[in-house]
């Protein structure tokens, strides 16, 4: 059965679970390879995969550099790859087949499409290596050992919260506030999670009328943004302005995971 670990220092215990807890119950063992035994864990020299998204977003390239600095730093080689944004998931899938191939003892992997990566976690499991969702859940199998997550319906209720602190210190004016929703990618399992939670602090007002969403577009399927890319955001933005704004009807605040149109 899969462990969940929710945190707000989710990569800390990520880096921690693949530096020592993982030996000896499936393909870890205790030489170090200089003739020495680990008190846990693998050999210092142990392969640690990490396969992330793209590097479109800034958490991630961070989420990166703080993999590889933290598993050089303990003594593991840090294979550490992003699959490129013009891609399709194929790439990911690739690279992590390339990893189990490899011999790498753990994969850590922030999917880009958890849909789509269950023939590779079971291939990882198969080989003897320990699979850990990172930030982003695995769905369609029973091969990940570990799924490590910020609480992210409490990020949505954050991002909310916010959004109504904003636009009271800075529309200019008393409720009502005229605003428009964003939500993430739809191939991101997160991306429901965030908009539950923004949802739950932003409904209430959306029901007594202190907040307006003038295109009536609520629902989460007319809201996203694929890819988690600006660019998709901001053309949404462009024809929701032709379509629902006129005159002297204003957007007020937004509702966004994208940086561009906080």
């Amino acid at each position: 059965m899969k462990k969940i670990i929710v945190t707000a220092t989710a990569l800390v215990a990520t880096a921690a679970f693949a530096l020592t807890g993982c030996s000896g119950e499936r393909g870890g063992g205790t030489d170090t390879g200089s003739g020495e035994e680990a008190e846990a864990g693998f050999a210092a020299d142990s392969s640690i995969g990490v396969a992330l998204p793209d590097k479109t977003s800034e958490n991630w390239v961070l989420a990166g550099q703080l993999f590889t600095d933290g598993l050089e730093e303990a003594g593991f080689k840090a294979d550490v790859q992003y699959a490129p944004a013009s891609n399709t998931v194929a790439e990911q899938q690739n690279q992590i087949q390339a990893m189990v191939t490899n011999g790498a003892k753990v994969i850590i992997i922030g999917a880009k499409d958890g849909k789509q990566l269950a023939t590779q976690v079971q291939a990882a499991k198969d080989a003897g290596a320990y699979v850990i969702a990172y930030d982003r859940l695995i769905e369609n199998t029973e091969a990940v050992d570990y799924y490590v997550a910020f609480d992210n319906f409490k990020v949505g209720q954050l991002q909310g919260q916010a959004l109504l602190d904003g636009l009271a210190e800075r529309a200019g004016h008393e409720a009502p506030y005229n605003i428009e929703l964003f939500s993430g990618s739809p191939d991101d399992a997160n991306s429901k999670v965030f908009f539950d939670g923004a949802m739950d602090v932003l409904q209430p007002e959306i029901d007594n009328g202190n907040l307006v969403v003038v295109s009536k577009q609520t629902e989460i399927a007319q809201t996203a943004t694929e890819g988690w890319l600006p660019e998709n955001a901001q053309n949404r933005m462009d024809t929701l302005l032709t379509s629902s704004y006129s005159g002297d009807t204003v957007v007020d605040g937004v509702l966004s995971p994208n940086d561009t149109l906080a």
